[in-house]
């Protein structure tokens, strides 16, 4: 029994991070499942353990379970026929900008000083300890994930399409080298610490002191960068509606996001329906233009209530007819609006709407899909049973000593 919930709590601590990230951010999360399963893979035959294996796969099995809508809902999604990031040639870092943001005082740089040290102390420390298999694997893949994260890689020479993907090397890739080459410079200190300790209270105060040094490498280096872009934010002028205030630039409340001349500051349409294929067309729904049955177009005023985030489109005179007005329509999701009779999906992509009485607005109030909900409470539940299984585990088995093999 304590061999079984051993094998299932170390694929819970595997799936745990991994989920963590899915849930922040798919395309991170996606590129973060793809690292595991070549280090499973790698650690199983190096250590030539089905066991290991096995344990991947549950750990796969568990961030399935704990990250229900961010792998469903964008596969209910893709009918809507979204557009995509367009296709872009990549261009890496130059390793001197790497190393410059790394070592500016309050700078925020994505190499940890852990992946410089790693790649000057694993080869040191292959002279002197000869079982160094695992810590070669990460060694291996995070110099590869390091090059890929430079200028140094012709990115130029490869398909535009892993543009639309990976968006920017050093941003989504370099995090991924830093993290794999950390975790081989931990490998080498644990693995020298079996070699010359050989008391096991000499060993938990190595362990702890290790763990300090780690943390304050961690703590101090981004405490700064946060302190740095805190002073930063403070600095950031608050949103108006005067000429050049950019809506990326500024600060905003709650006041600025109810000004009308708020809402068409910025035109993302990376992920507009298809439908709106031509410039003018993804154009028109940022100016807030809308469209009458009989081809009259206007402008309309939009406001966002901060509190509850309903949309209300103001229209210039009441209207009893079908109108298409600025807001992006996705067949797989579920609107509600007030007083309507009819919803539907206009050419350029946008809501037709034709209202049940004469109106001068239209309310949006949510936009949803009915599995939306049952999948976060299946999420819920799912973290509330993770959570159930390691309190088990630690009762029956003691304190967590984490292992794939």
């Amino acid at each position: 029994m304590a061999i079984y919930l051993g094998y299932v709590r170390n694929s819970i601590l595997v799936a745990i991070p991994v989920a963590i990230v899915l849930n922040s951010h798919i395309l991170t999360g996606a590129l973060t499942i793809l690292l595991v399963i070549g280090t499973g893979l790698l650690g199983s035959l190096i250590k030539r353990s089905w066991k290991a294996l096995l344990s991947f796969v549950a750990a796969a099995g568990w961030t399935l379970l704990l990250t229900l809508p961010a792998w469903i809902m964008p596969l209910i999604l893709r009918h809507s026929n979204l557009r995509i990031v367009p296709n872009m040639t990549l261009v890496g870092s130059p390793i001197k900008a790497i190393l410059q943001r790394l070592f500016t005082p309050g700078g925020i740089g994505l190499l940890s000083i852990f992946a410089v040290l790693a790649v000057i102390a694993v080869p040191l420390a292959a002279l002197r300890i000869k079982t160094l298999r695992l810590t070669w694997m990460f060694y291996g893949f995070g110099l590869i994930l390091l090059f890929l994260s430079t200028n140094l890689f012709p990115w130029q020479r490869m398909p535009l399409f892993l543009g639309s993907i990976i968006q920017g090397p050093e941003w989504r890739i370099l995090p991924y080298a830093s993290a794999t080459l950390s975790m081989a410079l931990l490998t080498v200190f644990l693995e020298s610490s079996t070699t010359i300790v050989t008391s096991p209270q000499k060993m938990r105060l190595l362990h702890s002191v290790i763990l300090v040094v780690t943390i304050l490498l961690c703590v101090v280096p981004n405490s700064l960068s946060l302190n740095s872009l805190r002073r930063t934010t403070l600095a950031t002028p608050l949103w108006t509606a005067a000429a050049g205030y950019s809506r990326d630039t500024t600060a905003f409340t709650n006041a600025s996001m109810l000004h009308p001349a708020f809402q068409q500051l910025r035109q993302y349409t990376d992920y507009a329906p298809q439908q709106a294929s031509s410039p003018a067309e993804l154009a028109s729904v940022g100016a807030h233009q809308f469209i009458l049955s009989n081809g009259q177009k206007g402008k309309a005023r939009i406001i966002v209530n901060p509190r509850t985030q309903a949309v209300t489109i103001h229209l210039p005179k009441a209207v009893t007819g079908p109108v298409d007005i600025p807001f992006w329509y996705y067949s797989s999701l579920t609107y509600r609006l007030v007083n309507t009779r009819r919803i539907e999906q206009s050419d350029r992509g946008t809501l037709l709407v034709t209202p049940q009485h004469p109106t001068k607005k239209i309310t949006i109030l949510s936009v949803n899909h009915p599995l939306y909900q049952p999948l976060i409470w299946g999420m819920v539940f799912a973290w509330l049973a993770v959570i159930g299984v390691l309190r088990l585990c630690h009762r029956k088995e003691g304190p967590t000593n984490v292992s794939l093999s």
